[in-house]
């Protein structure tokens, strides 16, 4: 007998990352899904026997606007070039480790140092900082945050260090964080589309829905 069935419903990902969740075609998906979902409680009901079975339907995130959308109506937001980030870092740390390659990688709101620059900035912590500041005063970032030391800020006050520590898992995330602005989507220069990985409300906000045996009704609108 099976006691736990998991099911990925995983087209309105890619529907939503390409079109936006404001759009026909993640409405379109959505309805198809609704469908889809409709016939497997069907066969629950069929086969296990309603009120035998609890459902448990969650996301793995939630997601940005189109900033394109957003700034068309009139409403902030907008992109961040990943690449200027890596370059910006790089020419900052370059006046304070000298000229070289010390940003490696850019991956979303993660900036990864070169060996060197790591072994450096493990003796000198302070010379990180004119590349923090230099990041925080590219347009649509709101700050950017040293990596190391952040698993001790995940009791912060500051819901963006909390956020950033509660992601971070030393040696293995950046050691740089970005924090765009609200509605800003870090990406390429030609990209479309959007994504997620921020700790605004719109990132945060994924719907758990839990009902079958034993659930007592009820709607809950506590962060958990």
């Amino acid at each position: 007998a099976v006691d736990y069935l998991g099911v990925s419903f995983s087209a309105l990902d890619y529907v939503g990352h390409r079109f936006g969740p404001d759009s026909h075609e993640v409405q379109d998906t959505l309805l198809r899904l609704d469908a889809t979902l409709g016939d497997l409680l069907a066969v629950l009901d069929a086969e296990v026997g309603r009120g035998n079975y609890v459902v448990g339907l969650s996301a793995d995130h939630g997601v940005a606007p189109i900033p394109e959308a957003r700034i068309k109506a009139g409403e902030t937001g907008g992109r961040i070039d990943s690449q200027r980030l890596a370059r910006v870092a790089n020419d900052a740390l370059s006046t304070s480790l000298g000229a070289g390659l010390h940003i490696v990688r850019s991956e979303y709101t993660q900036l990864y140092l070169s060996e060197s620059a790591r072994e450096r900035l493990l003796q000198t912590p302070s010379l990180l900082a004119p590349a923090l500041a230099a990041l925080a005063n590219v347009p649509g970032v709101e700050r950017a945050l040293a990596g190391a030391g952040l698993e001790a800020e995940r009791w912060s006050p500051d819901p963006a260090i909390r956020a950033a520590a509660l992601s971070h898992v030393s040696g293995r995330s950046g050691q740089i964080v970005i924090v765009p602005k609200p509605y800003y989507v870090i990406s390429s220069a030609t990209a479309l589309g959007t994504t997620h990985g921020t700790q605004h409300w719109y990132d945060q906000h994924v719907p758990l829905i839990f009902f079958g045996a034993h659930v007592k009704p009820g709607r809950y609108q506590q962060p958990t």
